[in-house]
């Protein structure tokens, strides 16, 4: 099977842990957010990228992308619900939809910044057009997004003819920030096996960085809730577990890559602690972390509970263990 085939399974196995470890939250529990704004990469992206670039992202249409999602591919990196559509039904709205989308979206529910392919750390000089799955698109760009959102939003409730359906410019201080971002600039050069795990060790003060300084600008901005979520295991992936096999030693007691397992622990220790760092500074702000790697983990310890019986294998068959 194609490298690239592999890897919209990885990415797809990712969506369903997701998905599976947030099926648990108590359904009658409902946090009221007016809505929701999202920020980050392949994880978080339904449709900015193949927006930008359908012809480079054609396949986020096709089989498994959306098999789940209401009979369509919902240009997501996905089979089906993403971390941040939960998220959004969690606070009783729809799913925000990309900010690059011109049709067929509804506004009220907040808009989705994240972008396939989109590093934390600034790339926009280095990003060479249709060079593969990656887009200029880094948070600098998403937060720019977000303050150009507003001001479209100044100009529209200033005209007699204001579209109810759209969110009040006040609602964006109590609406719900939600930051996955990271798993770009480690995963690809991983992928793509340009990098090692000691090189990419080095990049994780830069790349947490960016992402503190995506949520200083958030918190300057007026947003007053932020969930911030770390980065999965990465020694866990299916495609990175069939490009990087290794001797017995060398995998944890799950069965993932023990060293690619340090990069994702580097970021989520330094991640925490700039949060912390953060969140003394803008006291007016909540950041909650969210904390994936061990959801992830969790359901490795216990697969059976969550109706898996090979959790480090794809979906759809391809690559792993």
């Amino acid at each position: 099977m194609e490298r690239r085939s592999v890897l919209w399974y990885v990415l797809v196995v990712t969506c369903c842990l997701h998905t599976i470890a947030f099926k648990g939250v108590d359904s009658a529990t409902v946090c009221e957010y007016p809505a929701v704004y999202s920020f980050g990469d392949s994880l978080v992206d339904n449709g900015n990228s193949i927006a930008a670039f359908p012809v480079q992202f054609a396949y986020a249409e096709a089989n498994p992308n959306g098999a789940l999602w209401a009979s369509h591919a919902a240009d997501r990196m996905c089979d089906g619900t993403l971390l941040v559509d939960f998220f959004s039904f969690g606070s009783s709205l729809g799913p925000s939809y990309p900010f690059l989308r011109s049709t067929a979206t509804m506004p009220q529910f907040g808009s989705n910044f994240g972008a396939a392919g989109a590093t934390a750390v600034n790339q926009t000089s280095e990003w060479i057009p249709n060079s593969g799955f990656n887009t200029p698109f880094s948070l600098n760009y998403q937060l720019q997004w977000l303050r150009r959102y507003k001001v479209r939003l100044d100009y529209y409730y200033q005209q007699s003819y204001v579209n109810q359906s759209l969110p009040s410019v006040a609602s964006l201080n109590s609406s719900l920030y939600i930051v996955q971002a990271g798993f770009q600039d480690y995963f690809f050069s991983l992928y793509e096996q340009k990098s090692t795990t000691r090189r990419l060790l080095t990049k994780v003060d830069s790349v947490v960085s960016a992402i503190g300084d995506l949520l200083k600008g958030l918190a300057q901005f007026g947003g007053a809730n932020v969930v911030v979520v770390n980065l999965p295991p990465l020694g866990c992936f299916p495609a990175l577990l069939t490009i990087y096999p290794a001797s017995v030693d060398k995998y944890d007691k799950y069965g993932c890559l023990s060293s690619l397992n340090k990069i994702s622990t580097a970021h989520n220790t330094a991640l925490n602690s700039t949060v912390l760092t953060i969140r003394e500074k803008y006291r007016n702000v909540t950041f909650h972390y969210g904390d994936l790697f061990s959801a992830y983990t969790d359901i490795l310890k216990s697969p059976q509970t969550y109706n898996i019986t090979q959790p480090l294998k794809a979906c759809c068959g391809a690559g792993g263990s």
